[in-house]
């Protein structure tokens, strides 16, 4: 059975970062193929995600000019990247998403002045998606 794609359905913008000399605007998915989550579990889960992603040193795909947070602080042992890390989805100019734009923002480099740590509440907070 192929694997459905977790795309983002539904966002709300929580801020923006420089990186490379170009504004990036930052989202919080509050709605993708598998979860829906209210826009303040999303407002929460990005508390520190421009931090992670101002740290972030591998280069966004050509013509980045926004990024989605979409999964929250976690490791996937089945990934080639066995970094704690968060899942983004990196936008185009027009907020549309670029193809294999899905990026890994490691949580390990330096943490937030506050010593929080992690993008928020854990992933097992998205809610299921509900028919609407």
């Amino acid at each position: 059975m192929p694997k459905i794609p977790n795309l983002v359905y539904a966002k709300i913008h929580v801020g923006s970062v420089v990186k490379a000399g170009r504004p990036l605007a930052l989202y919080s998915a509050t709605e993708t193929t598998y979860w829906k989550r209210s826009e303040d579990w999303a407002v929460k889960a990005a508390e520190n995600f421009d931090h992670f992603v101002d740290l972030h040193s591998e280069p966004l795909p050509e013509g980045t000019a926004g990024i989605v947070l979409r999964e929250t602080d976690h490791l996937n042992l089945l990934s080639k990247d066995k970094r704690n890390h968060l899942t983004a989805v990196c936008l185009d100019a027009e907020e549309k998403a670029i193809h294999k734009g899905t990026v890994h923002v490691s949580t390990e480099v330096g943490q937030p002045e506050s010593g929080q740590g992690g993008a928020g509440e854990p992933a097992g907070q998205d809610k299921p998606k509900k028919d609407v």
